[in-house]
């Protein structure tokens, strides 16, 4: 699936967190694709926080900005926490740090 992926450390020294459902992905899948390339997956926004990856809404149906770790993420700031909206901009991050290197 991800042939050559182990090699590829895109996401190394990288923290996410994922808040809400996402749309063509389940958490365990995003978190496993993260780790494949070498990030970090926790479960909640500090400092060390790199990306957050934002669903479309909460478990409970609720839109996800009313979430505890989107508002800890945009409490810390854009500059240190960049929101993601959803799995592709997760693939899409990949994609560029794999250009770059």
């Amino acid at each position: 699936k991800h042939e050559n992926a182990r090699n590829k450390q895109l996401f190394d020294g990288i923290t996410f967190v994922i808040t809400g459902q996402l749309e063509n992905k389940s958490r365990d899948e995003m978190i496993e694709y993260i780790r494949i390339f070498g990030g970090r997956n926790t479960t909640n926004v500090s400092s060390k926080t790199n990306y957050l990856i934002a669903g479309d809404e909460l478990e409970d149906g609720r839109p996800v900005e009313e979430g505890s770790k989107y508002k800890a993420a945009v409490r810390l700031g854009e500059s240190s926490i960049r929101i993601l909206d959803g799995e592709g901009e997760v693939f899409a991050l990949a994609k560029m740090l794999d250009d770059k290197g």
